[in-house]
């Protein structure tokens, strides 16, 4: 098996725009109990200083305690190759889920997330990159994970990483346009990310696959529709979250987590 620092990778997990994820047995220094946890492994080369900032980021995210943020272990540097390890959520996610996942645990899950979300904000943390593949299926909660290091390696390039075909869809337009992410971008994707699972739809129709410009482009000058599978009430909410002035959004992702609760116990 492949070695990344002192991590066994047992299986790769899959592929994102900023990196592909493994599966990988932890070392003892690590000093955790879990079997496996998942190391990322980033496409972008690092230095010393993206290092270090990483590391100080990441150790902001460890130290906000919330059972819906999954949690960072350790962050492992390589020649210019770097790894974040997090702990491993064995249910997937809900754009991979390990068993089919119901309308209402769709609903419960993004909940949980915005929850998450919420904790990251009340320290001053943006998350900056909500998508299904980064909302994890546990036990007995989901958990929101892969706290975006991208303004951190990246300051001022808020679509680095970013490819056609992949999550530009599910990334508030401002931030597209340079705005930096913030409580009311992070509502915007919880939206977003919630449309695209309960219709199987974009936001913005069929996002152009034949390039960053294209889709980007597309994106930022298609206006956004609702899918027609929505019921009344779930799209209410979610034309709340991604409404063009942050104003008219929910003003906090536990008051998101609060709507969303209080549909599912009205169904």
């Amino acid at each position: 098996m492949a070695r990344f620092g002192d991590y066994l990778l047992v299986r790769r997990l899959g592929e994102g725009s900023h990196g592909r994820s493994f599966l990988a047995e932890p070392p003892l220094r690590l000093g955790v109990s879990d079997e496996y946890v998942v190391v990322k492994v980033l496409h972008r080369e690092v230095n010393e200083d993206d290092f270090s900032r990483a590391a100080h980021h990441l150790a902001g995210v460890a130290s906000v305690m919330s059972p819906y943020l999954a949690r960072p272990l350790d962050v492992v540097r390589v020649d210019r190759s770097m790894g974040v390890v997090t702990e491993h959520v064995a249910g997937g996610s809900l754009e991979s889920p390990a068993k089919p996942i119901s309308r209402r645990e769709v609903m419960q899950a993004v909940a949980d997330a915005a929850l998450g979300a919420h904790a990251l904000h009340e320290v001053g943390i943006a998350h900056g990159n909500i998508t299904p593949s980064n909302i994890l299926l546990g036990t007995r909660c989901a958990k929101l994970g892969d706290a975006s290091l991208l303004s951190v390696l990246d300051p001022g390039r808020t679509t680095a990483g970013t490819r056609a075909g992949d999550s530009v869809d599910l990334t508030d337009p401002a931030i597209l346009l340079g705005a930096s992410p913030s409580r009311a971008s992070d509502v915007w994707s919880l939206g977003a990310t919630l449309h695209r699972l309960l219709t199987g739809q974009s936001l913005f129709g069929v996002v152009p696959d034949v390039g960053e410009t294209e889709a980007l482009r597309h994106v930022i000058v298609a206006p956004a529709r609702l899918g027609g599978s929505l019921s009344p009430a779930e799209a209410r909410v979610i034309a709340e979250c991604v409404a063009e002035d942050p104003v008219e959004r929910p003003l906090t992702a536990e008051a998101l987590a609060t709507r969303l609760r209080s549909l599912l116990l009205a169904a």
